[in-house]
């Protein structure tokens, strides 16, 4: 018995034995740069765009310390990062964290089990991710291969969106007029517009050898736009899709959307000389239906050693913006890798779902001072969305354990007029037309996050609201509906999908356990938001 529990121990510990911890300071402030006849002032980190690129092993611990020297408040997210038994370390501001305020600091303690290939981090507050953005780069841990000839160089490549306006008052103006955001005035390749542009001084270059195999990361970072990328003389092999391996798909053409990282082999083994790396926006909507894209090309150059530098690069044929063809040709032959061990893809399907993910018109807000009639509102299911500001739902829990788990713990939910919130158990979606309503707590009170804008949460749900927490009972109205707190341990994660919200007083009270968010101090009102998802 004893040796049977030393073998699982073992077990336990052997995979983190060989994991390392990498540790960076990333310290956000101002940045000036010269982009399109302009010089400007970017909000930056560590003077660089994009910022550094966090590069680990499989398994590794990071850890990242956030200094805030700008004007704004912000927070960092770890794009792609699974966050196990990690999730107050995901960075959205208002949703895990409080954001970290100017001239404050913050730091992420994470890890990377379980997942190689390319990610990306970025600002997760106001249009700041505009420019505070870098790699996140997970290769195997040591002794480990990829699934796929290892190759002799690597090179990330983050495609980006540029305004000549400050980003922040972008989204601003876009907020209080109630419509989309003016299109970005360029496309960016690692930080550098490239010489398609005007006054444009320089351009990111690779230099390469003749046979040789180049893994490039591309990373679309940009804000809006989905984007066309193209080597001129050169084909793709496509090896693994947000940090997830697939099998090989060859192409000329790579389409990524917003957020959507694209791991590619490219061999050198075209003419010696200079090819241009092309970026166009990829647009299926036209003006008269939505604001075009952004129809700017930018470039960055791919040179074989020994090319001189004045060579005129080659430049590749692009797909129409409207190109869905091969868009779609790109994203249908993408397949999984099948790995030994790997679990088999379910026979039957237990429950189905539709998810409607889509843009809607909702009246303007009272706070949208320059928004007539209707305001744009991207919405899941026909219902929109608002970060939490100063009006709360609380939920007070006493002392006592609290759990997260379980698979018959589901919660009540009442129908669409509130009447018997305890006499269903409905997983159905939320139907109706889209519309935006207030919620507010009995027990809520005014202040949160320090440093953070006024204004109301706005709740997300047509129906009644149902919260369940350990030993916890508490009402608030919800536009005539019911939100209860019901003595019992929370939805377990068992052939449903729910997003639910609490915000708790008297922290000091809760146990520290792995499946919840641990309690953030925000200011002077002890709060904490436990974000889970079942």
């Amino acid at each position: 018995m004893v040796q049977l529990l030393l073998a699982f121990v073992l077990l336990l510990v052997g995979p983190v034995a060989d994991a390392a911890t990498a540790k960076y300071t990333f310290t956000v402030g101002s940045m000036r740069i010269s982009q399109l006849c302009k010089t400007t002032d970017i909000i930056a980190v560590n003077g660089q765009l994009p910022g550094p690129a966090i590069e680990v092993n499989e398994g590794d611990a990071v850890v990242v310390n956030v200094i805030n020297a700008s004007p704004y408040n912000l927070t960092i997210h770890w794009h792609g990062v699974l966050q196990l038994l990690t999730p107050w370390a995901d960075g959205p501001s208002m949703v895990s964290q409080c954001p970290i305020q100017p001239n404050s600091s913050y730091t992420y303690r994470f890890s990377v089990p379980g997942q190689e290939g390319t990610l990306w981090w970025h600002a997760h507050s106001s249009f700041l991710r505009a420019t505070v953005y870098g790699a996140f780069i997970v290769r195997p841990r040591p002794g480990n291969s990829y699934p796929f000839p290892a190759p002799d160089k690597e090179v990330p490549i983050v495609l980006g969106e540029w305004w000549n306006q400050n980003v922040v008052d972008v989204e601003n103006d876009a907020i209080l007029a109630g419509q989309l955001p003016v299109q970005s005035d360029a496309f960016t390749i690692n930080g550098k517009t490239g010489l398609l542009y005007q006054c444009a001084n320089e351009t990111f270059t690779v230099d390469v050898e003749p046979s040789k195999t180049v893994l490039l990361r591309v990373i679309n970072a940009g804000l809006n736009a989905h984007l066309f990328f193209k080597l001129a003389g050169h084909n793709f092999t496509v090896v693994a899709v947000d940090a997830g391996y697939t099998s090989n798909l060859n192409t000329d053409t790579l389409v990524l959307a917003p957020g959507q990282t694209v791991d590619a082999l490219v061999t050198t083994n075209a003419a010696p000389g200079s090819y241009y790396m092309a970026v166009q926006a990829h647009d299926t909507l036209t003006p008269s239906t939505m604001a075009a894209s952004d129809a700017t090309t930018a470039s960055a150059i791919l040179r074989y050693n020994g090319t001189s530098a004045t060579a005129t690069p080659a430049m590749p044929t692009m797909p129409n913006s409207s190109d869905a063809a091969t868009a779609n040709a790109f994203y249908f032959g993408l397949r999984g890798l099948a790995t030994a061990g790997a679990p088999a893809v379910p026979a039957t399907v237990d429950v189905s779902m539709t998810i409607e993910l889509g843009l809607g018109q909702i009246p303007c807000d009272p706070s949208q001072t320059k928004c007539t009639g209707n305001a744009v509102a991207a919405a899941m299911n026909g219902v929109s969305f608002r970060l939490p500001s100063e009006a709360h739902v609380v939920l007070p829990l006493p002392p006592g354990p609290a759990r997260a788990h379980g698979p018959r713990h589901g919660v009540p939910r009442g129908g669409r007029n509130g009447a018997g919130h305890g006499t269903s158990r409905s997983t159905g979606g939320m139907g109706g037309p889209m519309r935006r309503t207030t919620l507010r707590g009995g027990g809520a009170r005014s202040g949160g996050c320090a440093g953070r804008s006024t204004g109301r949460i706005t709740g997300t749900s047509t129906g009644s609201v149902t919260g369940r927490a350990a030993a916890s009972n508490g009402t608030a109205k919800h536009s005539g509906a019911q939100a209860v707190g019901h003595a019992s341990s929370a939805q377990g994660a068992h052939g449903s999908l729910r997003f639910r919200r609490w915000l708790a007083e008297n922290y000091w009270a809760l146990p520290v356990f792995p499946l919840i968010a641990p309690p953030l101090l925000c200011s002077a009102v002890r709060k904490i938001l436990l974000h889970v998802y079942a």
